[in-house]
């Protein structure tokens, strides 16, 4: 990600019941800027298909890691890119 707002996400992965039934982790997506809220545009691939349509989510500063899928389904791996990224102003939600 080649922009300011995109250096401040970072994907992470948590254990849950769900995906541990797929033997997988919880992939999750977070904003670490301090102050400023990000609008994020993921794309999503099981194996080598990509999924229909993109999710879109602003994320908050200082808040939970929003919570994508499970990394692993129906023993394909499962992928998010981020296709976009920007602060978004309090006026522009």
């Amino acid at each position: 990600m080649a922009n300011a707002a995109g250096e401040y996400l970072v994907f992470s992965d948590a254990l849950t019941a769900d995906c541990m039934l797929h033997r997988g982790r919880s992939r999750r997506i977070a904003n670490t800027h301090p102050t400023r809220a990000i609008r994020v545009v993921l794309i999503a691939y099981t194996g080598k298909t990509r999924a229909q349509g993109d999710s879109e989510f602003i994320l908050d500063p200082k808040t939970e890691p929003k919570p994508l899928g499970c990394d692993s389904v129906s023993g394909l791996a499962r992928r998010w890119e981020i296709v976009h990224a920007r602060f978004v102003s309090p006026a522009r939600r």
